[in-house]
């Protein structure tokens, strides 16, 4: 069978090559000519994932059997259109993919099921003050982009229009969301719903920049959340409400929750595989073949739900390390020795030599991956610090620019 993945990038072509596995052929659909994913595919279309007829128009002359992405967000829309138009296997309607994808939608139904989540509101380039009802300081984002593109903390009103023109940019909407800044930790939930049912697979800290011109973009993934004993039956629960109240009956769920003083708030959700290598870390973690059972399930088969995973306690812990450089001109990159870091297991470089690196203001920034399983969290703290040391993106001065990401200790 024919499967059209949307997204040719680096995050995808995982998922291409599992399609292959499985027997099919892959079809590699973005907007760029010589994508890694493209080179992987044995077909390829060029059209821009946020654009469904284009994709449409390309799946009807390629006759796809089957359509869907994984680690980005708004191609999930892309796909349930494609699948609506053509009469394919959808795990989320047309409706649904869109509420999961827009935080216009996505809000609106947070707030009609009562589930907890941070005041908003949404405006445009003419917004008067009174459409802000809570205090600054405040976050400024898109209602429907993905990779913290368009993302700012501003402080006043003067600060809104000057970013918000530069917002907008990255969105198909005349208005953006602002909601209040809350100081909190990221937490995030990776699931599988079948019939509506919902497994938990892995709940992990997500590590953001804490500077303002960086916010919320993710410098690591740490399983499991420190927030396990704690909060974790909080955060099953509260997970599993947001299944019924959108009315998910099956595939993947990603959660992000903020975890902060006035409790767990709801941030964002989506129905996809997340974007921190989930594709690579969870069925090694779980046993379970994320990618296989969404394949299965775009092409019209059925699907088991996971395990029970024991995921307050598992005997395995990952830190996926998602790793940045300071603006330079690279003049040698210098990775760690293989075998010299014993729990590094997969690593991945999106930068090399000769490229000049600027400031970074979104997640398409990133220089690289790397990958740490252990069943030792003092082997993880170690080996991850050492990382940060053997790794070496060097200018022509010999400085090396990478930026360090500190682990923080856990249990």
């Amino acid at each position: 069978m024919k499967v059209m993945v949307l997204g040719a990038n680096a995050l995808q072509v995982r998922a291409i090559q599992r399609v292959q596995e499985m027997g099919h052929t892959a079809i590699a659909v973005d907007n760029r000519m010589n994508s890694p994913g493209k080179k992987a595919a044995e077909l390829s279309a060029f059209a821009s994932t946020f654009d469904p007829d284009a994709c449409l128009q390309a799946a009807k002359e390629l006759e796809i059997d089957g359509i869907f992405t994984s680690g980005t967000d708004q191609p999930v829309l892309t796909a349930a259109v494609v699948q609506e138009a053509m009469g394919l296997p959808m795990p989320f309607s047309v409706e649904l993919a869109r509420r999961l994808t827009n935080k216009r939608w996505m809000k609106m139904e947070f707030r009609e099921n009562g589930l907890p989540t941070l005041p908003w509101a949404l405006i445009g380039n003419a917004y008067s003050k009174a459409e802000i009802s809570f205090p600054f300081p405040a976050v400024l984002k898109p209602v429907d982009s993905q990779g913290q593109r368009g993302i700012f903390l501003v402080h006043s009103h003067e600060e809104i229009r000057a970013h918000i023109e530069e917002t907008l940019s990255y969105s198909r909407e005349s208005k953006a969301l602002i909601e209040p800044f809350y100081r909190a930790d990221e937490v995030t939930v990776s699931g599988w719903v079948v019939e509506g049912e919902t497994r938990i697979l892995s709940i992990v800290d997500r590590e953001t920049f804490q500077t303002p011109d960086q916010l919320g973009i993710c410098l690591s993934h740490e399983y499991p959340t420190r927030y396990a004993k704690a909060r974790g039956d909080e955060l099953e629960a509260l997970t599993k409400r947001i299944v019924k109240a959108f009315q998910i009956e099956e595939g993947p769920i990603y959660f992000q929750f903020l975890i902060g003083k006035a409790g767990i708030m709801i941030n964002e959700i989506a129905g996809r595989i997340g974007g921190a290598h989930e594709d690579f870390v969870i069925p090694r973690i779980t046993g379970f073949d994320f990618l296989g059972e969404q394949i299965k399930i775009i092409l019209g088969e059925t699907t088991q739900l996971p395990k029970e995973q024991s995921w307050k306690n598992p005997k395995l812990r990952a830190s996926v390390q998602l790793f940045f450089v300071a603006p330079c001109v690279i003049e040698k990159v210098i990775p760690p020795q293989p075998g010299e870091l014993k729990s590094l297991v997969e690593w991945g470089l999106h930068l090399q030599a000769g490229q000049d690196q600027k400031e970074i203001e979104n997640a398409t920034a990133r220089a690289g991956f790397a990958i740490f399983l252990s069943e030792s969290e003092d082997v993880l703290q170690r080996e991850v610090a050492l990382f940060y040391q053997k790794m070496k993106f060097l200018d022509a001065k010999g400085q090396n620019h990478i930026i360090k990401h500190t682990r923080r200790k856990r249990d």
